[in-house]
């Protein structure tokens, strides 16, 4: 099936949303028996793809590790002041087998879900992480081959790094998944991708896992790339006589997939400038971290000169939250978010948004928790995002041509704090100002190809629903004087 370009993206903490559901009709389900009304919700507002984040067979060793490590305990009571050992259920990347978690349901379940959606217009979209498995993965003791390994003296002097596999005759010292740049991961065992044997499993996993869905997010995705992996396991490499190899990981999978699923999706979070490199591997989309970064500081000017980049292409996931980072209004404030929120929703790309953050939730959820803090519903926070993703329902905001637009000054320097742009198709326009600053800008934004044949021009304001007319020659002479309070956005439609 495939779905419209720049799509949107919901992302959904999957064991702590059924428990909602749950709690709200008053019995316990699994995926296919929630209320349809649920997943009528998602089309009403224009969703293309639901990311069903942590279906995934969880871990049991993973549960005693998150529920021991005091380091996320202080975490835990951020985000739920009155948790307790039994809201702990281990993280959802650290995976035992990629099957459907018994208590959300079954593939069959999936499957019937999956078809619901698709009628509703919507994909599937579920984890795949490739970095590392779960330690209790059957693949540790059947096949230890297929994980970083070192000798019983290294694991000794660095008892966090690894973790001891016993099997009878037999003793293995396999090394927790990390990045280079943290301390290891200790609830997981780190894949060796220099070993051909661990890419031809993890090659027929994804395949099947295609299957049921409609697209991956790749965890971590930059971690697989060759010379990142040899740097980050080199000693490692060497002592086990691995010869680095041929061809990327991804460029093999990605193609491999594509010719029995061509509309299948993959999506990379990915840092360290290696986006436009796993672009080229074949992923459809990867993360924009930088844009994000950007948007917590005041520099809106710099945000314009980064939207006039390659970057502003349709391959990148933009959002101002997810499961990693912490809640929008938390990290911009009530007053600010929206404006975060407008530009990375109606920007070229994927449009990432997070369960919650349309309700104006504050408190992150770990991953390890099954519970979430319960918080009041942001009414003015959801109507606005409600009316956002409205006008992103339209097909100019989707198959549309974007363009950066330029603000100009009125007599003085705060029109470097509007950013603009349009979106067009087939004659129909919508013109996005946003004042990115914490006072009062003006500027004239320039229009292109304004129709000189019209006297008068009409500019629909559709936040506001109000209408302005101006005369035609002055929008072509001086451009559309736009006056915006702090952290203010306008969206014009022009007739």
């Amino acid at each position: 099936m495939k779905f419209r370009p720049n799509p949107t993206l919901y992302e959904i903490n999957t064991r702590v949303w059924l428990r909602e559901i749950t709690k709200e009709i008053g019995k316990s389900i699994t995926l296919n028996q929630i209320p349809d009304k649920y997943w009528q919700r998602f089309k009403d507002l224009g969703f293309d793809y639901l990311w069903l984040m942590g279906i995934w067979k969880p871990t049991r060793l993973g549960v005693s590790v998150s529920a021991s490590l005091t380091y996320l305990h202080e975490d835990y009571y951020q985000a739920l002041p009155d948790w307790t050992q039994e809201d702990v259920i281990g993280s959802p990347y650290a995976i035992r087998d990629y099957d459907i978690n018994p208590n959300l349901g079954d593939w069959n379940e999936l499957d019937q879900v999956r078809e619901k959606l698709h009628k509703l217009g919507i994909g599937v979209v579920l984890d795949f992480v490739p970095n590392h498995t779960a330690l209790d993965h059957k693949w540790v003791k059947d096949h230890p081959q297929y994980y970083i390994q070192t000798t019983a003296e290294i694991a000794a002097q660095m008892k966090d790094d690894y973790f001891p596999v016993n099997l009878g005759d037999e003793e293995f010292y396999i090394a927790h998944g990390r990045d280079p740049y943290f301390p290891p991961w200790t609830d997981t065992a780190q894949l060796n991708y220099f070993n051909p044997e661990t890419r031809e499993a993890l090659l027929f996993t994804l395949s099947e896992i295609a299957s049921h869905c409609d697209g991956l997010r790749c965890d971590m995705a930059m971690l697989a790339l060759n010379d990142i992996f040899a740097s980050t396991w080199k000693a490692q490499l060497e002592q086990g006589g691995w010869t680095y190899p041929d061809c990327e990981f991804w460029d093999t999978v990605i193609s491999d997939v594509k010719k029995d699923f061509p509309d299948f999706v993959f999506i990379a979070e990915v840092y360290w400038e290696r986006e436009q490199q796993l672009q080229g591997l074949g992923f459809d989309f990867t993360y924009d971290k930088k844009l994000y970064d950007m948007l917590k500081t005041d520099h809106a000017s710099e945000i314009s000169m980064y939207l006039q980049t390659e970057r502003m292409s349709s391959k990148w996931t933009r959002f101002v939250e997810n499961h990693d980072e912490p809640r929008v209004v938390a990290e911009f404030g009530y007053i600010k978010s929206p404006a975060a929120a407008t530009l990375t929703a109606t920007l070229p790309g994927m449009r990432l948004l997070h369960q919650g953050q349309l309700e104006g939730r504050s408190h992150k959820i770990p991953v390890q928790l099954a519970r979430a803090y319960e918080e009041p519903v942001h009414k003015g926070l959801l109507a606005y995002y409600e009316k956002i993703l409205g006008l992103l329902n339209q097909d100019v905001l989707h198959s549309g041509n974007w363009q950066k637009l330029t603000a100009q000054s009125v007599g003085k320097l705060n029109h470097l704090d509007i950013i603009a742009y349009q979106w067009e198709k087939d004659g129909q326009r919508v013109i996005f100002v946003i004042n990115y600053s914490s006072h009062d800008s003006q500027a004239n934004i320039r229009l292109p190809d304004i129709n000189n044949q019209q006297e008068k021009t009409k500019f629909l304001e559709k936040l506001s629903e109000k209408e302005f007319v101006y005369k035609t020659q002055d929008i072509i002479t001086h451009g559309l004087y736009i006056d915006l309070k702090p952290w203010q956005a306008q969206i014009f439609e022009i007739s």
